[in-house]
């Protein structure tokens, strides 16, 4: 499935994709690094980490030939 969207992707022009995953939310980081998201543009939410705060990541995925194909 990725490797559809990225290829949709790609021929829509776009030159990467990003995403925001929960930094509490450890299966889904391991799955988007997994799946070629291996890009931190930032950290964005609160600064203390508490039962009672989120942050988020926004991880990149930069298009490659053999991505595509």
């Amino acid at each position: 499935m990725m490797q559809a969207l990225t290829r949709l992707f790609s021929e829509l022009g776009y030159k990467e994709i990003r995403i925001n995953v929960a930094l509490k939310n450890w299966p889904a980081l391991r799955f988007w690094t997994k799946s070629g998201f291996d890009q931190i543009s930032g950290i964005y939410g609160d600064l203390e980490h508490s039962g009672k705060t989120f942050a988020n990541m926004e991880l990149i995925k930069t298009f490659k030939s053999d991505d595509i194909n």
